[in-house]
């Protein structure tokens, strides 16, 4: 099973998503805050990582950019956004460095069509 990163400072959306990956035959991973992704990134290799932007602390904006500096071009995690804001809130800032987004609220749908562009069924 695959396993998908989690990362949202709000636990609700944190239980909504991992209900709704593991009804999709994933293996959900959580991480609360920017520091806690790092540490799971290196912990589990997730598949793939859904990620807040508005975040207190280490905001999303600021994880992405780690997340790709650690890489170094070696393995490429797709990563999706969740956010509230329309893309023009932040596609100057991030849009070479992510595969997708997903506003809110979320739907199983949205969730659904995004994950499988990048793990097949």
């Amino acid at each position: 099973m695959k396993k998908v990163l989690v990362v949202d400072d709000d636990p609700g959306i944190v239980t909504l998503l991992s209900t709704m990956l593991r009804r999709e035959g994933f293996i959900p991973v959580a991480a609360h805050n920017g520091h806690d992704a790092l540490e799971q990134i290196e912990a589990t290799c997730p598949d793939l990582i859904l990620l807040d932007l508005a975040m207190p602390g280490m905001d999303g904006f600021e994880i992405l950019a780690e997340i790709r500096r650690r890489e170094n071009g070696v393995r490429r995690i797709p990563i999706i956004i969740l956010t509230a804001h329309l893309r023009s809130y932040f596609e100057a800032r991030i849009d070479t460095h992510i595969d997708g987004y997903i506003t809110k609220p979320l739907t199983l749908d949205k969730l659904r069509e995004n994950l499988r562009q990048f793990i097949p069924a």
